[in-house]
């Protein structure tokens, strides 16, 4: 089970595994009777407190959306089509503080990228390199195209010449 934690959101460890988790059973990523792995396995895999992992299955079990299956075991609950277009409005759609932070994420993942990228302008012994980069709202999908002579004109600062 693949979840995207971080420890630079103001948001609380047990709320990220909750909300992610809700997420995914919510889109039908996780299914119906799918069980959950361990608490403590998803703790180590995922760097947390196996407690914060603990309370997080808690709470979606008091929403209906897992069933204990054991002492320290978990599934996906059956829930009716109905109840869960009720669930993604509630939570998915209409919470002012998921769509705060997946704004505050992506503008991470955008001052990341752009940390990564080379500069604008790229100078050596024969050769320069020239860059743009247009992300779409706030990341980019891909880093560069290299052309070689690709018919552009291009101006030498020495000589003044396009």
């Amino acid at each position: 089970m693949i979840l995207h934690l971080t420890d630079n959101s103001p948001e609380p460890m047990r709320a990220q595994i909750a909300r992610q988790l809700r997420g995914r059973i919510l889109t039908g990523d996780v299914g119906e009777g799918s069980p959950l792995p361990e608490s403590h396995r998803i703790a180590r895999e995922h760097h947390v407190s196996p407690r914060d992992v603990r309370q997080a299955f808690e709470e979606l079990a008091a929403e209906g959306l897992l069933r204990r299956d054991g002492a320290d075991a978990f599934v996906v609950a059956a829930i009716s089509a109905h109840r869960r277009r009720e669930l993604a409005q509630r939570y998915l759609a209409d919470d002012p503080r998921e769509q705060e932070l997946s704004v505050r994420e992506l503008e991470v993942a955008r001052d990341i990228q752009r940390r990564l990228l080379p500069p604008p302008l790229v100078l050596g012994n024969g050769y320069s390199v020239v860059s743009r980069s247009f992300p779409a709202r706030f990341v980019a999908g891909d880093f560069y195209d290299v052309l070689h002579g690709a018919g552009v004109r291009t101006r030498h600062a020495r000589d003044g010449h396009c």
